[in-house]
């Protein structure tokens, strides 16, 4: 991510949508025009991108629901998560089977292997099945957690996660 806040990939699943292989870095086509504020990918299988707008964008393995799309499924190319609509998603951090995110309010949304995250079974009074698609192991939407919040730091490369 440069100062300007234009976004490149090298490697495979980058956001271009082939997942070939590439060692030279090329600017992620969706966010040309757009300023990229934060990413952050985890275990080499996702990938997550703030706009200024506050708008999340995620792509990559989904395995684990961790992409928040509502599914299991891969995303080659980077897709805005709809569960956040109208949030303002200011941070993201990600983990091999779940994604943590914070809106302006320092509210912490979660999504992915739901066990990972403390939030128990959907349907087991943790999380309410009516509200999330998921399985057993999984809140493939974003819910909030409400007994988590995080508050502003002065260094961005220090995530607020209390």
């Amino acid at each position: 991510m440069t100062e300007e806040g234009e976004l490149y990939r090298w490697g495979a699943y980058g956001g271009n949508g082939h997942g070939v292989y590439e060692p030279t870095p090329r600017q992620v086509a969706a966010f040309v025009g757009q300023h990229v504020k934060h990413m952050t990918a985890g275990g080499g299988h996702s990938s997550c991108v703030v706009t200024e707008m506050g708008e999340l964008y995620t792509w990559g393995e989904g395995g684990s629901g961790h992409l928040g799309h509502g599914n299991a499924q891969p995303h080659d190319y980077p897709k805005r998560v709809d569960g956040l609509s109208g949030v303002q998603v200011t941070v993201a951090a990600t983990c091999r089977y779940h994604t943590l995110v914070a809106d302006e309010d320092g509210v912490v949304w979660a999504f992915g292997q739901s066990l990972g995250l403390g939030l128990g079974y959907p349907g087991d009074g943790l999380v309410d099945p009516d509200d999330v698609a998921g399985d057993e192991n999984g809140v493939w939407q974003p819910v909030p957690i409400p007994t988590l919040r995080v508050r502003a730091r002065k260094s961005p490369d220090v995530l607020p996660f209390l």
